[in-house]
């Protein structure tokens, strides 16, 4: 089969940068110009900055040792070419055209792929053709990202045991045996094969145990806080928050998945009925959504409260919930956070403040982690004192602050350095449970 060549307009590398890689086993080709115009959107906070950043990052990263010629990319499927022209040009859509022109009587015509309509209709009037870029976002999935995998088949005796006794072991023989490229980390979650049971993995010593953490989605016993876990994933990150083997945990899923709301009534309930915690503390990034707002007024209570409204808003899902106040015996009574921030329970951080302190017997949760580069979140887990325990969760692909990504923003970084430890987990949730409306804007947009 002949390759296909695709030279990519500016404004598709402005919206997904991923596209370098999106071609498959075809040959893609980047205009000087293109990235001029690239290193012209450089600056700023909007996601075409950050998204200019990210295009010119990988180009530098894949010139590492560049001799000339094509780089090979796709794992050698494909390859990159770079157009470097003699004549100058004040723009890339005539830059564009003109190398169009000049392969016109080639055997491998280049396919002009852009999403200006007028750049279209110009190369169409000069008879080449065009493409629409697709955006693959439904291709990239958090466990692709950290290289989990999401379930087992486990033996039949052992898929017996765990439903009597809510675990069971196989030797390192065995699960070399059954699974001999298998890699799994401590502590990590999945699920039974063609089964409804939620498993947490742990290793011991030559071991390698499974234990049944499967929770009943709308079964009131399994109630925290008035919340009660509504797909597996969520089962997860409840007995991660609830575990005391785990330290430090981190929770990536899309919005609506529930990190905040779960890892809050967790939380909640250690610190308020349990007692496990003397407190709770919260620390959420000063970073937004659009166009920064200006100078908010009043005191710094008052100027931090729309970056923490996310916390107020599942607080007011767990202290509202009815079922909490009919079946919960949680110590909560109906006190709200408010309540519970004035009397020193609950505390809102941001990362500002953090320097030099020590966060002693508390429940921590870090909330849009992604929101922080390695330097930043290093210094919050270092501020884990004895006896407490963090939660860090977000998403990697809403990243809101300039030259960070989905793979090098400090959540992202947390869970890859901490997977394996004896003290980690991580869990990825996916299913959206916020509403029907937010569940599809998230998978199509």
């Amino acid at each position: 089969m002949v390759k296909k060549r695709y030279v990519i307009d500016t404004n598709v590398l402005l919206n997904d940068p991923k596209a370098l890689f999106a071609f498959e086993d075809n040959d893609v080709c980047i205009h000087a110009k293109v990235i001029d115009e690239l290193e012209k959107h450089k600056s700023g906070n909007k996601e075409i900055n950050i998204n200019s950043r990210r295009t010119n990052r990988y180009l530098d990263e894949l010139l590492v040792g560049y001799q000339g010629g094509s780089i090979p990319i796709n794992e050698g499927k494909g390859e990159l070419h770079f157009i470097m022209p003699d004549k100058e040009y004040s723009h890339a859509d005539p830059a564009l055209i003109d190398y169009l022109e000049e392969q016109k009587e080639s055997d491998n015509k280049p396919i002009l792929v852009t999403e200006d309509v007028a750049l279209r209709v110009k190369a169409r009037i000069k008879g080449h053709q065009t493409d629409v870029y697709m955006h693959e976002r439904e291709a990239r999935t958090l466990h692709g990202l950290l290289k989990l995998v999401e379930e087992i088949a486990l033996p039949y005796k052992n898929t017996e045991e765990l439903r009597k006794n809510y675990e069971t072991t196989l030797s390192a023989s065995e699960f070399e045996e059954k699974f001999p490229d298998l890699e799994l980390h401590n502590n990590q979650y999945l699920h039974l094969k063609g089964d409804a049971l939620a498993l947490r993995y742990k290793t011991q010593g030559v071991e390698h145990k499974f234990v049944n953490v499967t929770r009943v989605a709308g079964n009131r016993n399994n109630m925290v806080s008035g919340i009660i876990p509504r797909n597996k994933e969520q089962q997860y990150l409840l007995d991660m928050c609830l575990n005391d083997e785990i330290e430090i945990g981190t929770a990536l899923g899309k919005a609506g998945t529930g990190k905040t709301l779960v890892s809050l009534a967790a939380g909640l309930h250690q610190v308020v009925k349990e007692k496990k915690f003397k407190r709770m503390v919260i620390i959420r990034p000063v970073a937004r959504i659009g166009e920064d707002l200006g100078f908010l007024p009043g005191d710094l209570e008052q100027k931090m409260d729309p970056y923490m409204r996310a916390i107020g808003d599942a607080a007011e899902i767990i202290f509202g919930n009815q079922m909490r106040r009919k079946f919960a015996d949680d110590g909560m009574d109906s006190n709200g956070l408010d309540y519970l921030i004035s009397e020193g329970l609950v505390s809102l951080e941001t990362p500002t403040f953090l320097q030099g302190r020590s966060i002693p017997n508390s429940y921590i949760i870090v909330d849009e982690a992604q929101n922080h580069t390695r330097e930043t979140i290093k210094a919050i887990i270092t501020r884990n004192g004895e006896n407490s325990k963090m939660i860090l969760s977000g998403d990697p692909y809403q990243v809101t602050i300039p030259y960070i990504d989905e793979t090098n923003n400090g959540l992202s970084l947390a869970t890859k350095a901490f997977l394996g430890q004896d003290i980690f987990s991580t869990v990825v949730l996916k299913k959206g449970e916020r509403s029907r409306v937010a569940e599809l804007a998230a998978k199509l947009l």
